[in-house]
């Protein structure tokens, strides 16, 4: 847990990081670099480079949900949805979406719940359905549309 005791500093459980040159005290003279892991790809590449750089990498990491079921769902509210493949939709049809841009494309219910909203409902539970990110729903290779989780 790291806490900031003035200007520039922190102290964590490894010792004191100062913020400008981030040098390790009062153990090791050796420079150590805290990176924070998000878990992705851009975090990891950072921790791989400093250490390659010749600096001692100490990760840090959150855990966001208090129990393992935290952000799974079924179950979906988009806004600010565009109908690419429809002038006007069906009330409700079957297609695949995806919450994610690498996620494979699951089997879902879409529900037309007004003008440019809709209720999706997957077949199978999703993790990090996350308000504010995109959900886009396919017919195959075609896109039907896209919209802002909300």
């Amino acid at each position: 847990m790291l806490r900031g005791i003035g200007s520039g500093c922190f102290v964590g459980a490894y010792g004191l990081f100062e913020r400008n040159n981030m040098t390790f005290t009062p153990d090791n003279p050796r420079r150590k670099a805290l990176v924070a892991m998000s878990g992705g790809v851009d975090s990891s590449v950072a921790a791989y480079l400093a250490a390659e750089s010749g600096l001692d990498c100490i990760g840090v990491t959150m855990k966001l949900f208090d129990n393992e079921d935290a952000g799974i769902s079924r179950e979906l509210d988009a806004k600010n949805f565009n109908f690419i493949a429809f002038d006007t939709p069906p009330a409700e049809f079957r297609a695949s979406a995806r919450v994610r841009y690498r996620q494979p494309e699951q089997p879902a219910t879409v529900r037309v719940t007004g003008k440019n909203t809709v209720h999706i409902i997957f077949d199978e539970p999703q993790r990090a359905v996350t308000k504010g990110q995109a959900v886009v729903v396919y017919d195959g290779d075609t896109v039907i549309g896209g919209g802002e989780i909300c």
